[in-house]
């Protein structure tokens, strides 16, 4: 019996550690994708900088937008692999992190509720734990949401970039030049989103999503119990 128990634990710790590499892995293709916007965004921001009194683009610069399309193909490329390949398991994650958190608040809330006045060492080391391991399933979350929001972020600041560039190229009543004008259509048609398996946007408002649901999850099960409880009495 103690060896079957000893199988199982053992088990279930090489998952979980395989989850935290495959994790991790997910994390740091994220933040690389991060690091090429921030290249892109530096790059036009030189451009810009160069061209705020020539209002022109020279072959140079020109070069350079073609390396940020060419850049930019390939970032936007990363992240459909991203939303196709791996939107599964970042899916299973935050489920497992959102299941995990639901029962480990309620748990938190029966010891609450039965502890006494002054409540035991027991009392005070399991209300520790259940606080711990809900800041670990939020933080777990957190590790997921924080740098897809960065790099959303960055794309915005790629298209206030662009936009400004476009408006300090173009002569009035004249068409934008073809480097930037690519460039453009490129971020209209070929948005960069994180969307596993296009169920849902990666961003901080799923997070407070999540967190709105548990709570009021929470709040029925316990407006339940107090109600079996006042039937009982």
């Amino acid at each position: 019996m103690l060896v079957l128990v000893a199988c199982l634990y053992g088990a279930y710790y090489i998952s979980h550690f395989i989850g935290v590499v495959v994790g991790a892995q997910i994390v740091f293709l994220i933040y690389d994708i991060h690091a090429a916007m921030e290249v892109l965004n530096e790059e036009l921001e030189r451009i810009l900088s160069n061209i705020h009194e020539t209002r022109s683009l020279n072959k140079a610069e020109e070069a350079s937008l073609r390396r940020i399309s060419i850049l930019y193909g390939v970032v936007s490329d990363t992240v459909g692999y991203f939303n196709k390949d791996d939107g599964a398991l970042v899916l299973l994650k935050f489920t497992t992190y959102n299941v995990y958190l639901m029962f480990t608040a309620y748990y938190f809330y029966n010891i609450l509720s039965q502890s006494g006045n002054p409540a035991s060492s027991t009392q005070y080391y399991l209300i520790m734990l259940n606080a711990i391991w809900c800041t670990a399933h939020i933080t777990g979350m957190l590790v997921y949401v924080e740098p897809c929001h960065q790099t959303l972020q960055e794309v915005e600041k790629y298209r206030v970039l662009l936009t400004d560039l476009m408006y300090r190229t173009q002569p009035p009543g004249e068409p934008s030049s073809l480097c930037v004008d690519v460039l453009y259509k490129q971020l209209v048609f070929d948005p960069l989103t994180f969307s596993p398996l296009g169920v849902c946007t990666i961003t901080r408002s799923l997070l407070t999503a999540a967190i709105s649901t548990l709570t009021t999850c929470l709040v029925i099960v316990v407006q339940y119990r107090l109600g079996n409880v006042k039937k009982a009495a």
